[in-house]
C-alpha cells in the first residue's frame, strides 16, 4: 500500500513497485487516478499478515460517503477465506477512522483488531484488491447489497418500529433546509414519525431503516440510510 502523506495520494503497488490500476478509486465510471509515489517494497514497513485493500480517503470520514463509497471493497469479509485478514483503510495524515465508521465495520463483521489505518506505506504477505462493489453515479452490485443486508441483520432489534419515517435536518444547525419546517409538518400530519439521525446511535438508525416501509426527507446524507431498508421499501 503506497501512501504519500504530503500529497494525500495512495494506491497499491505490486512486489516490483508497479502501480495496480484496480486500486484507483472509481466514480461515475472514471478512475480518479492521481499520482502515486513509486513504492519500493524493500523499504517500507512490513506487516506479517494477509490483508484486503479497502481504499480510503475523506469518504471514510463522511457518514454518507462511507455508506456509498467507503464500504466498496469490504465484501470479502463475507467469505470465510478472508475472515482473518487485516482490512486496510488509507487515511493520509494522522486521522483515525471515526467511531461511527468503526461501528458500521464491526456490524459488518470486521473486528477492530483487524482494521488497519494506513498513514504511510505498508507491505503485507499478500494484499487482495477487490473490485469496487459500487460506483457512485454509475452502478451497484449484488456484493453491495450483501454488505448492507449483513450490517442491517447484525443490528439488535430494539422492538421500536415505525412503518413511515421522515428524516429531518432541522437539528443540524448550519446545514438546515430553508422551509423544511412546513414540509416536515405535512409528513407528520400524514402519519410519519420524525427522527433526527444525528441524535441517534448508528445501530438505532439502521434498526429504524430496516423495519420501515416508507422513508422521506430532503436530499442529503440521511437518505443514504435507505441502503438498509428491506426490498420493496
Amino acid at each position: 500500500v503506497a501512501v504519500d502523506i504530503k500529497n494525500e495520494t495512495f494506491g497499491v503497488c505490486d512486489a516490483n513497485g508497479k502501480f495496480i490500476p484496480e486500486s484507483a478509486h472509481r466514480r461515475n465510471n472514471t478512475y480518479r487516478k492521481r499520482a502515486v509515489p513509486h513504492c519500493n517494497p524493500d523499504k517500507v514497513r512490513h506487516i506479517d499478515a494477509d490483508a484486503v485493500y479497502c481504499d480510503g480517503g475523506w469518504w471514510v470520514r463522511h457518514f454518507g460517503h462511507l455508506l456509498c463509497e467507503g464500504l466498496n471493497r469490504t465484501y470479502p469479509i463475507l467469505d470465510k477465506k478472508y475472515r482473518n485478514c487485516k482490512y486496510v483503510f488509507v487515511l493520509p495524515g494522522n486521522d483515525e477512522i471515526p467511531s461511527y465508521s468503526m461501528e458500521i465495520l464491526n456490524l459488518l463483521g470486521i473486528p477492530r483488531e483487524n482494521i488497519i489505518c494506513a498513514h504511510d506505506s505498508i507491505s503485507f504477505n499478500t494484499l487482495y484488491v477487490p473490485t469496487q462493489a459500487t460506483d457512485l453515479c454509475a452502478y451497484s452490485s449484488r456484493e453491495m447489497a450483501d454488505i448492507c443486508r449483513t450490517i442491517a441483520d447484525n443490528v439488535p432489534d430494539d422492538g421500536e418500529h415505525y412503518d413511515k419515517i421522515y428524516v429531518s435536518r432541522l437539528a443540524m444547525g448550519a446545514r438546515k433546509i430553508f422551509g423544511e419546517e412546513r414540509i416536515q409538518k405535512i409528513f407528520e400530519n400524514n402519519g410519519y414519525h420524525v427522527i433526527y439521525p444525528e441524535q441517534l446511535s448508528v445501530a438505532r438508525q439502521i434498526s429504524l431503516m430496516r423495519h420501515c416501509k416508507y422513508l422521506a426527507g430532503c436530499a442529503g446524507t440521511a437518505l443514504h440510510l435507505a441502503l438498509f431498508m428491506r426490498p420493496g421499501g
